[in-house]
């Protein structure tokens, strides 16, 4: 596997993963007067990381207003394809190189 195919499926992982907790987000939101927060996966590039992030529905949606930002456990960004924008206590977010503003749209 070349470097570039490497890298792709680094970042298809990310993306795979904020999908699926984008999901559970949505279905979330509607309890979120009863919950005051929910664990995320953690969406590192490491496609056996089942580490959590723990955060509001209105923070996790709020940190992706940027669609090429993801919520990671603190130490698990990879700097060949992201950078670290937020470091808080419980969970960074990583900005992705390769990624424009909004891959979903």
């Amino acid at each position: 596997m070349n470097k570039q195919s490497s890298t792709r499926r680094l970042v298809e992982n990310e993306m795979l993963t904020r999908t699926n907790n984008i999901k559970a987000g949505q279905a979330l939101a509607a309890m979120s007067t009863i919950i005051s927060s929910v664990y995320f996966n953690c969406e590192c590039s490491q496609a056996t990381c089942l580490e959590k992030v723990r955060l509001t529905v209105a923070t996790y949606t709020k940190l992706h207003l940027l669609g090429n930002r993801f919520v990671i456990k603190p130490g698990h960004e990879t700097s060949a394809i992201e950078s670290v924008e937020v470091r808080a206590p419980k969970y960074w977010v990583v900005q992705k190189f390769s990624l424009s503003a909004h891959p979903d749209k």
